[in-house]
């Protein structure tokens, strides 16, 4: 008994999608076509432009701060974002574009926050007084501030002298006057001033 083959079905192959890429691909491509259809692209994120940013401590948050951007540190697109410091230091992702308005609000907001918003701490000198700027005061562990001298600090003194010039109260100098006798009558002693104002009293 002669069995006639049985007819065998062929198994159609999938025909890949055009564009040279499977089905998966495409929805790939199309789900980061989609991410990068939602942020800011190169064209628009350049110097100057006022940005809304998310920082790197954000992220899981999705916390947003504004700002203007000063640097642009990506290179081309990117589906979460350009990364770019604002003017005020802070670095993070471009998420949208804002008005000059809310940027320089943000930028207002931050002015003692780094780049993450941490504090920047500020210092403030220490006011001087009078005992701070005195040549005895002195802190542990400074120097003193050396004492002036002058010439008269190393010459030396005559004790006498100085006994008679606080004694002598009617002398207006520590030094004897040199008096002088009237050459005409010998009689007037006085100083020299004395003298010529005598002499003229004998030839009037």
């Amino acid at each position: 008994m002669i069995q006639r083959p049985r007819n065998r079905q062929r198994r159609r192959t999938q025909k890949p999608a055009r564009g040279g890429g499977s089905q998966r691909d495409l929805q790939a491509n199309g789900a980061s076509n989609h991410l990068s259809s939602l942020v800011p692209t190169a064209r628009q994120v350049v110097f100057g432009a006022h940005v809304s940013i998310i920082l790197k401590i954000d992220q899981p948050t999705g916390r947003q701060v504004q700002g203007t951007v000063t640097d642009v540190l990506t290179n081309g697109d990117h589906p979460r974002g350009i990364k770019v410091r604002l003017v005020d230091g802070r670095v993070g992702r471009v998420q949208r574009m804002v008005s000059e308005a809310e940027a320089r609000a943000g930028s207002e907001g931050s002015g003692n926050l780094g780049r993450d918003r941490e504090p920047i701490a500020t210092y403030h000198p220490a006011t001087l007084t009078n005992q701070s700027r005195s040549p005895a005061h002195k802190e542990p562990g400074m120097i003193a501030a050396p004492v002036m001298f002058n010439l008269g600090d190393f010459l030396p003194h005559d004790a006498e002298e100085e006994r008679e010039c606080g004694q002598d109260l009617e002398r207006t100098s520590c030094h004897p006057v040199i008096t002088q006798t009237c050459p005409v009558c010998y009689e007037f002693d006085g100083d020299e001033a004395a003298i010529a104002h005598h002499l003229d009293s004998h030839f009037a």
